[in-house]
């Protein structure tokens, strides 16, 4: 007999995590495990939902794909199979309005990534390559790019052709299959396939959202420039530069580090650059460093206080010399 362990996982969208929409993401997962100590068993799911809290948890490096896209687990690009009709150019603008352009299919994995999202959405559908620049010589969009894996017709002269067929397109079949590509006048209407980079998350930049902003960038999760790092909305008090990375000049404090020490602290002192704690320097103390010891009554009277101190030292010596001396004659008694 073996315990069953039933663990219901309820329709969530969680962070970092791209759903597909070919399974139910609300079934119920049952784990069989052999017979073992109830304890036992109970750590086990324990663990399991400690597993899922800490992945739910954890920041994320992009955003999830826009509406009508999906994530492609092979080159961690957002993809859209768009069901208008265009030339191949007007399908390149449109994909740019989303920021993004014709797909790339540099490889045997990603085409068979978009034959098992294709669905039914079956036809012709143009992909970033052609032979516009140079006849012949297939390229992606508009770079020099090594075409990588090919999956022409089988039996089609794309090589060479002196007609005006120059846009490559991908045939999706109704019963599955997206391998074969086939080249038409770039003018001809066909579906097409948009590729975009997804945006990175607020708090991350650069090649592959790999960087962290600058924890001093002003703005909830401390936001930067997805590209190149800079902190566009300012910076934390007490701070400056473009990146945030200097504390603000010696003598100023706060936002933008224009508010000066010296308005806010007495005398000649400095202060904390975030929020402007006055820092009293020697010969001054109290509340914004507004008094001197010159203005003390320590030092008004300092001849009498240091003669006081004096006799007390000299005292004290006294006493403990009388109270030795006459210890050690009681011992010697």
């Amino acid at each position: 007999m073996k315990d069953v362990v039933l663990v219901s996982f309820p329709s969530v969208t969680l962070p970092c995590i791209q759903t597909r929409p070919d399974l139910d993401n609300s079934k119920v997962y049952k784990f069989e495990l052999t017979k073992m100590h109830p304890v036992l068993t109970a750590a086990v799911v324990v663990f399991i939902f400690v597993a899922i809290s800490i992945r739910a948890s954890q920041g994320c490096s992009y955003k999830p794909c826009d509406l009508g896209y999906i994530k492609s687990e092979v080159s961690g690009t957002c993809i859209k199979w768009s069901q208008d009709t265009k030339t191949w150019q007007k399908a390149r603008d449109e994909c740019k309005k989303d920021k993004g352009d014709l797909i790339k299919v540099l490889d045997g994995k990603t085409n068979h990534f978009l034959l098992e999202f294709a669905g039914i959405s079956y036809g012709f559908y143009w992909i970033g390559l052609n032979d516009i620049k140079e006849e012949g010589k297939f390229r992606w969009l508009d770079g020099d790019d090594e075409v990588g894996a090919t999956f022409w017709r089988s039996g089609s002269s794309h090589h060479g052709n002196k007609d005006e067929r120059d846009c490559v397109a991908m045939r999706v079949s109704f019963f599955g299959g997206c391998k074969q590509w086939f080249i038409f006048k770039c003018s001809t209407n066909r579906h097409y396939i948009c590729e975009k980079t997804p945006e990175c998350a607020i708090g991350y930049y650069g090649e592959g959202c790999k960087m962290k902003c600058n924890e001093t960038c002003a703005g909830q999760n401390n936001p930067c420039n997805p590209v190149n790092g800079t902190c566009d909305q300012g910076c934390d008090p007490g701070y400056q530069g473009v990146f945030c990375s200097k504390k603000c000049d010696e003598g100023f404090y706060g936002g933008g580090c224009t508010k000066s020490c010296k308005e806010k602290c007495n005398g000649d002192t400095y202060c904390n650059p975030i929020d402007g704690f006055c820092y009293c320097r020697i010969g001054t103390y109290g509340q914004n460093c507004s008094m001197t010891t010159k203005s003390s009554s320590w030092t008004k009277n300092g001849t009498i206080i240091s003669a006081v101190l004096v006799v007390a030292v000299i005292a004290v010596s006294a006493a403990f010399a009388l109270g030795s001396f006459l210890w050690r004659g009681r011992l010697s008694s």
